[in-house]
């Protein structure tokens, strides 16, 4: 059966030039260039029409000028509902301001000749069917016929994005109210899609802040109105439809304004091209206009044509110069989409919902957190927006449950161009500690998002030992092995995770690899950089991975034998013998003065530089005054957890972190050298290389 839904191309609803000009008085102003309207809906390309715009939500005062287009009677529905005045009119209909005299709620009636070119207003009515009790849609109370009328019957909602923008001089609605909006707008397309249904005239019409009265201050409801051109997505099986063979010279469905670059091109809609669309409303939004928004054409056709052009020749950095790049990643990311996609609209939520918290807090990206101090004399690239997604999850075969991922990345460098530059990878294993949160992909956030807001993309995994799983089995409590092994299988399965988030898609470096870890996750990087053990069945264990290039080893323990307590060497077992000769990739260790483990040998805290000392080179050795265990925070600030709750000492290790994998990643970089100079003059630490 097919979707009720899916359109024919003669009930496509295109744009035209849409110029409402005087019959020229001569062949030469028949043919002078006008300004091309290009966000206007018309019925049919070769009959430009009135704008019909999306009304249904029109808060304007009735239009008293307009009496004489009032129903022929004053009421709707058996008497229910009484009209007041008009709200707006087209060429195929009129919407109406009324009242429901049961209730004394204010409703928006719209109505169309039953025997009119077009019925959208029974195809809208079959749309919100899909959409009963979402959030973000209007209620409908009643669709019918009024003598020679379709008459739909829907609550009255609040002014349009399109009508607050025009009551600004600039044409501008302030960032900080877009930026809060942003997550509704999102999640409308989301609800939408999930029921099998994309927009294909996403524009700001179409979007009415808050219910009738209703101040945008008040964080009013975002609705989503005006079904005239929506369609399915789905085939009569539920699966997604096939992409057409992309056609330039057909007629285009939506506004060329807002419309995607693949629409431009004569492709079909698709879920992508409904984001494309939301992006554009959403920088005009914020800006005051797009570059195309003035052009000027003598027809639908070369309107089109030319906006195409102009679109596609606008980079997205010029594009959204000036405002948060946010903005420019939802572009990127919507344009970077295959056809039968489906955005990750978590993830974009996410990101905006960040920017909100950021915005609020007066936060700059070109600032360090206030308590940085002295770590700031440590250079660092400014930091860019990062977006984080989690879980994402790899099936692994005999592991107790599937292993989850956090990944983080930072969208200013993303592209949907396959030439961008790539980029590099860090897997960061997370250490055995009491916090169900901390010791899980979702911990060690103050090194993850440095990391990832400066060129990085980072990859935690939750090990088995997380208290969030409790898992028991022989290999409990450390997980020492399976915890090498979750790593491996993450460098296995990077096309699996490029094809999970795609706008990652042709982007990690699979040539840039790097391991991180603190205390048993320092461990587990130590074992992948080359370290060897005997393991508690006395088999010598050898996980050295040739694809990692480089690591960080934080705080990690130290060698076995008679360097350990007679409780560790009973307990951990896998701890007994250790070999560092072997460890030849290049890594730089982690340690604090002050962190001396009693329980688990009688040295002090040099025990914890042994990946250093009893390694091959070339090694970094960095040594951080009057910090213990945690370094400052690394694992979480303001956390229960964290008993060396020291932000300039986490960031010290931030920087210097970043600079060593800059530099050891990418040889001609001098950042690990110029780092090292200005640690020199913090006083907060030391660094030793061989």
């Amino acid at each position: 059966m097919q979707h009720p839904l899916v359109l024919s191309t003669e009930n496509d609803r295109t744009e035209s030039a849409n110029i409402q000009s005087p019959p020229p008085a001569s062949p030469a102003d028949a043919t002078a260039p006008q300004q091309f309207d290009n966000n206007i809906n018309a019925q049919f390309a070769a009959s430009p029409i009135p704008e019909y715009l999306a009304m249904v939500a029109a808060a304007a005062t009735p239009d008293a000028n307009k009496q004489q287009d009032y129903f022929e009677f004053n009421t709707v529905g058996n008497g229910r509902w009484k009209v007041t005045g008009m709200i707006g009119a087209g060429s195929f209909g009129q919407v109406f301001a009324a009242v429901d005299l049961d209730s004394g709620a204010n409703v928006a009636i719209k109505r169309e000749l039953t025997d009119g070119p077009r019925q959208d207003l029974r195809h809208e009515y079959s749309a919100y069917q899909y959409l009963k009790r979402v959030e973000g849609f209007p209620r409908i109370y009643h669709f019918g016929t009024e003598g020679p009328y379709n008459v739909l019957v829907m609550e009255r909602l609040g002014k349009s994005l399109k009508q607050l923008a025009r009551e600004n001089l600039s044409r501008k609605i302030p960032l900080r109210t877009i930026i809060r909006l942003v997550p509704q707008f999102l999640r409308r397309l989301q609800s939408l899609h999930e029921v099998g249904i994309v927009f294909r005239d996403v524009k700001p019409d179409q979007f009415c802040i808050g219910r009738f009265g209703q101040n945008i201050h008040d964080r009013p409801t975002v609705f989503l109105i005006d079904f005239g051109l929506a369609s399915s997505y789905l085939d009569s099986e539920g699966k997604h439809i096939s992409r057409l063979k992309p056609d330039k010279n057909k007629a285009k469905t939506g506004s060329a304004r807002y419309a995607s670059l693949n629409v431009h091109k004569g492709k079909t809609h698709s879920r992508r091209d409904d984001l494309e669309s939301l992006a554009y409303t959403l920088v005009e939004a914020v800006k005051g206009s797009l570059p195309w928004a003035n052009v000027t054409a003598a027809s639908s056709i070369d309107g089109w044509r030319q906006i195409g052009i102009l679109k596609a020749d606008t980079s997205v950095s010029d594009l959204c110069e000036g405002i948060p790049q946010e903005f420019g990643f939802l572009l990127e990311y919507a344009r970077g989409l295959h056809f039968s996609d489906a955005p990750d609209y978590g993830m974009l939520v996410g990101m905006f919902a960040k920017l909100i918290v950021d915005i609020d807090e007066n936060y700059s990206q070109n600032q360090d957190h206030a308590l940085i101090g002295r770590a700031a004399k440590i250079p660092t690239l400014l930091a860019v927006p990062v977006v984080s997604v989690s879980p994402v999850t790899l099936d692994a075969p005999g592991r107790a449950v599937p292993l989850q991922l956090k990944v983080s990345a930072p969208f200013a460098a993303l592209s949907s161009d396959s030439s961008a530059e790539l980029l590099p990878i860090i897997l960061l294993s997370h250490g055995h500690g009491q916090s169900n949160f901390l010791s899980s992909l979702h911990g060690y956030a103050p090194l993850a998002d440095f990391w990832a807001s400066r060129g990085f993309v980072v990859v935690q995994p939750t090990h088995l030992n997380s208290k969030s799983l409790s898992v028991k089995s022989a290999d409990a409590p450390m997980f020492w092995r399976s915890r090498v092994q979750d790593l491996k299988l993450i460098l296995d399965n990077l096309d699996a995770i490029e094809a999970f988030l795609p706008h990652l898609r042709g982007r990690l470096d699979r040539d840039r690899i790097a391991v991180a870890g603190h205390s048993i996750g320092g461990h587990t990087a130590n074992l992948l950089l080359g370290m060897q053990l005997v393991d508690e069945e006395g088999i010598n264990v050898n996980f050295f991975e040739p694809r990692i290039k480089a690591g960080i080893v934080l705080a990690a323990p130290g060698n076995g034998g008679d360097d350990l307590t007679p409780f560790a060497f009973e307990k951990i077992k896998f701890f007994r013998n250790s070999s560092f000769s072997e460890m030849t990739t290049p890594a730089l260790v982690v340690i604090g003065d002050k962190d001396v483990s009693p329980h688990l040998t009688a040295r002090g805290f040099d025990w914890h530089a042994d990946a250093f000392t009893l390694s091959p080179g070339p090694k970094s050795l960095l040594t951080l005054f009057d910090a213990d265990h945690y370094l400052g925070g690394i694992s979480g600030f303001d956390a229960v957890e964290t008993s060396d709750e020291n932000v300039e000492r986490a960031g010290l290790v931030q920087r210097l972190t970043w600079a060593y994998l800059r530099s050891t990643l990418y040889p001609d970089d001098p950042a690990w050298t110029i780092a090292r100079a200005a640690l020199d003059e913090t006083g907060l630490g030391k660094v030793e290389s061989k």
